[in-house]
Parts: C-alpha cells; structure tokens; sequence
C-alpha cells in the first residue's frame, strides 16, 4: 500500500504487509454500560505536527538516538522504515477500564489516552489529524494496550500497543503474520507524550479475544481452545519463532464474519524474536515452551490428554509428524464451541452475558454494599472502573463464602437501609462508619502504638466500641438521656441505629474500613488501576471477615442467650404496647 507523507514522493511504511480478512470489531465493549461520557467518536482536526516524510525518521533521529528502531532488528532483509509519529496525551476523562494486569509493571502514558494520527489523503501535501480515544484494556511486562476508538477512523475498534522501549514484536509479527501465525501490524511508529515529551514505540494492530476470555464463556469447549493454541505453538516453533510465556492471554482468536472455522494466533511475540537459521531440537521445546504451555492449559481448566500424547507418541522427534496430527484432530471440528458461529457473533454475545451478570450482580448486597463504602470514602470520584472493580471483587467473593455466611450480607444490607429510604439517610450511616474508622486509627496509634492497618483482637475491639460509646457518642444524648438510669441502653440502641447493625460497628473496630483513595488526577495507569483494585479487594476481605465471624459468632452459646434474651424483650414490649392500646 502506498501513503503520502508530507510533500515527499510516496514512500512504503509498515502498513505494507497484509492486513487480513478480519472483521471490524464491534465498537462496544464488555464494559460500555460502565462509560455514559466515553468520548470516541472523536474524529476531528487536532494537533497539526511539523510534517516530517518517513525516511526523515530513521537517519535523522538515529543520529541522536542510537537506540532507535527500524523493522530490520530481526529481519535484516526486510528493511522498512517507521510510519509517522502519533501524539499521546492522557485523558482526563473517567473510563470504563478493564483492570486486568499480567504483570505488577507500572503501566505506560495514563489510564485513558486520546491519540492524533495524521492521515493523508490523495492531492493533500498537509495531513488531516484524526483524534482517537484509547480506552485501556490491559498491560503486561513491556507494553500497555488500548481500544482505539473513532468511529468511521481507519483504526477504530483496533489495538494500539504503547512500550517505553524499542520493542521487537512489530518486526517480529510483520514476518509472521504473513503465514498466519500473529496479527497484522497496520502501523509502526514512535509515539510523543504530549505533555513530557517522551518517546514510546507505538503499533497497532487486530482486535481479538484474547484466549483466556474466549476459554471462559460457558459456550466453549475448552481442550478446543488448548488444541488451538498448541497448533499454533508448532507451527511457530516450525517458523522459528519459540514463545517465551505461554499463558492463555498470549493468544487471542481473531474476530471475522466467517462462521467456517475459528482461527487462533498469537498476540503476544515474546522476547526471543525469530531464529530460522537454527532449528530447535524437540527437547529444547519441550523445557522452554511446552512445559509451560501444559500449566497454562491447567490454569484455564483446558488440560488436554490427547494433545500431550500427541506431543510424546509415536515419534518423539518428529515435530512435523506432530503438527500433522494435531491439525488433523482440529479439522475434525475446526471450532472452540459447540456450534458453529462467527467470532464476531460470539464476542457479541459474549458482552452480552457480561453485561447480564453485571446487572445481577449490582442486585447484590455484597456489591451494594462496597458501592455504598466505595461512593463514601471516594466522595466525588467514584466512577465507572470502580463499579466494574467492585463488581469482579463480589463475584469472586460469592464463590468464597457458604450461603449462610452470604445470607448475613443480605441481612446486613437490609439493616443499613431500614427505614432509610433516602441517599441523605443512607450517608448518614456511612458517616458513622467513617467516624468509627478514624477513632479505631487514634486509638490504634494511642493504645497500641502501631499503624491503622494492624488488626486488632475481638477484645480489643469491643473495648474501642464501648470507649467510642462514651467519648463520642454521650454527647449526642439529650440532657434527660444523660441523667437517666438507662442511658448505656440508650448509647447502644443509638449505635445500632445509626450504625445499621452494633456488629457491624464492632467488626470496623476489629478490621478498620477500607478507603477508595485516589488523586483526582493520576500520573499513570498504575495509581488509578492499584487504587481500584486494592480498595475492591480490602473491601471483599472486610466483608468476608465480617460474614464468617458473625456465622461462627451465631454458633455460640451466648449467642443463642442473647438472642433468646432480645426475643423475650420484644414480646414484653408488644404486650405492653397492646395492653395500653
């Protein structure tokens, strides 16, 4: 393909290789109900940057930079030069991001970005620059990845990869993807940060699903998706190219209209590159890449028997033989699900059901309830990535916890919102909670001498609530309550009112009370992504702690004892009401 750059004759850029047959990928996410403001459509004149022609990149800026990249690090025949630079600048605006991380790497450029790209059209020596937004959708060891986003753009619904350094994947994938192996690379360039000036390697590529997504919809069959990805894997390491991580989230199946077959490449390059000069022996595979392939499979619950008997019988050195085999086992059935349906409609679909159980999920109180925390603690910057963090968070913690224990989160909830029908009302409990948490911090550092986060004992607690009681709570009694004999029964129905459960007070005594912190406005991904997901995972924490405490508490003798006691108080109080009635 040919593109104008600048007033210099047409010059080939990366773009050249095939693009495939891939369909456009569905402009909505998984998470789109989570963003009601997500600005994608983007798509007018912006930054208008010094036009430079492609071959003013590789001499020009190798000269100040030795480092500087062309596509010819593993390919020296294939020599090709970069596209032209793209501008990055961190959005402000709130997302609806995945928080999903493959690695504790701190991501790069910021948790939503808008990209200008320049696009030349034919008789135009000037670009018109398309703005596109990037929605974050993960990040791993080297490279932050992003949802480009303009609809009616050239790259809307593909992926933008950003990396601080030269990166080896874009050369890599441009050789492989003419086999079939990987995605194509549509564009390779460098990418300016426009507020520190900093240079990253940016590429974009096909949208897929990844692997280890696909293998979790409750349509797919998953020794389908192992058998996939292992083809995949010989077929590379026939071409030379032996995949350093083998995880599920490394491959991805590509989204096409086509309802024939599904097709399984990889997304991820690694970092040994291509070596076809050298072939590697089969043991030499089997240490470096199939033994991590067979715990990645068991991971995803895709363990497979007879791919591993194809790997081992009959010939243990014939990879070819191997490969055969398997592709044959594949075309028997060339799908990961059981019927026979595009990809397009099964990713469709897929965010479908996604969107359902989040919906089902939001109705639970486990969920309700670190929304209310959440919205309290976060004040004005609760935002869509927080309900998506917390939605995950209570799903997993459903699966930990016995119906009883969730029943009492169910009872907890209902508690808080009791007779309280408005947020003002409902605030007001969550005031309480926040002062509870800030006396447990004084005293923590008082009593103890240690920090907030050091837990404390069931004694230790109960002692806090009764001095909470007196040093905070007595001044909020009337003249009349304070002088009256009943005035500590008074401070505890106080507390359990306001509180919406005196156990619940205890327990943030014992435990503290998670906080959403965040700066209103992040350097990086990382402190928007930490902060949601560390304040979702405390929160799950609190909530168990608190739903198995209160199940064995139940279980106790004087438990049953007081329970009793409150049953009998209450039929007093009821005949007593009756009889003046």
């Amino acid at each position: 393909m040919l593109q104008r750059v600048g007033s210099r004759a047409l010059q080939r850029t990366a773009t050249e290789h095939s693009r495939g047959a891939n369909c456009s990928p569905p402009s909505s996410s998984s998470e789109a109900d989570y963003a009601p403001n997500r600005p994608h459509a983007l798509c007018r004149p912006a930054w208008n940057p010094k036009r430079r022609s492609a071959t003013e990149h590789s001499p020009a800026r190798s000269a100040r930079n030795p480092k500087q990249r062309t596509a010819t690090e593993h390919s020296p025949a294939r020599s090709r030069v970069l596209d032209p630079d793209i501008r990055l600048q961190k959005s402000r605006t709130p997302t609806a991001v995945r928080i999903k991380t493959h690695h504790d790497r701190t991501p790069d450029v910021g948790i939503g970005i808008l990209i200008s790209m320049p696009s030349y059209r034919a008789g135009e020596e000037s670009p018109e620059m398309i703005e596109y937004y990037g929605e974050y959708l993960g990040h791993g060891q080297s490279k932050t990845v992003f949802d480009l986003n303009c609809p009616g753009a050239r790259f809307h619904g593909k992926v933008l990869k950003v990396a601080k350094a030269n990166d080896m994947e874009p050369s890599v994938f441009m050789e492989a993807a003419q086999v079939g192996l990987t995605t194509s690379i549509l564009y390779n360039c460098d990418g300016v940060d426009a507020d520190s000036g900093r240079h990253f390697h940016c590429w974009i590529t096909d949208r897929t699903i990844p692997l280890d997504e696909f293998c979790r919809d409750d349509d797919t069959i998953k020794n389908r998706c192992s058998l996939a990805a292992f083809c995949c894997i010989l077929r590379a390491a026939l071409y030379g190219l032996h995949l350093s991580d083998c995880h599920f989230f490394n491959f991805g199946v590509q989204l096409t209209e086509n309802a024939t077959e599904h097709l399984v490449v990889i997304i991820d390059a690694g970092s040994r590159g291509i070596h076809r000069d050298v072939p590697w022996k089969k043991s030499k595979i089997n240490t470096t890449v199939m033994h991590k392939f067979w715990k990645a499979c068991a991971e995803e619950s895709a363990t497979n028997v007879e791919i591993q008997d194809m790997w081992r019988y009959p010939n243990s050195e014939n990879i070819e033989e191997c490969l055969k085999t398997a592709t044959e086992a594949w075309h028997s059935w060339p799908f990961l699900t059981k019927s026979q349906e595009s990809t397009c409609a099964i990713w469709q679909a897929m965010i479908a059901k996604d969107s359902f159980r989040r919906s089902v999920a939001h109705a639970k109180s486990a969920y309700k309830i670190m929304e209310l925390v959440g919205r309290f603690t976060a004040e004005d910057q609760w935002s869509a990535a927080c309900a998506l963090a917390c939605y995950r968070a209570s799903e997993e913690l459903r699966s930990k916890l016995f119906s009883e224990e969730y029943n009492i989160l169910d009872e907890l909830y209902e508690r808080i919102i009791h007779t309280r029908a408005r947020d003002e009302e409902l605030h007001d409990v969550m005031m309480l909670w926040g002062r509870l948490h800030e006396y447990r911090k004084r005293e923590c550092r008082r009593l103890l001498q240690s920090s907030e986060e050091q837990s404390v004992t069931p004694e230790q607690a109960s002692a806090m609530l009764d001095s909470f009681k007196y040093d905070q709570l007595w001044y909020d009694l009337t003249w009349e309550q304070q002088q009256s004999k009943g005035w500590r029964s008074t401070l505890n129905t106080i507390l359990h009112h306001r509180a919406g459960w005196t156990h619940a007070a205890r327990a943030i005594m014992e435990y503290g009370l998670p906080k959403l912190e965040q700066r209103p406005q992040p350097d990086d991904a990382a402190d928007h992504i930490n902060a949601l997901g560390q304040f979702a995972r405390d929160m799950a924490e609190w909530l168990l702690n608190f739903a198995s405490r209160m199940h064995a508490y139940r279980q106790t003798a004087e438990y049953q004892k007081n329970y009793q006691t409150s049953i009998e108080a209450i039929k007093k109080r009821r005949g007593r009401a009756s009889e003046s009635n």
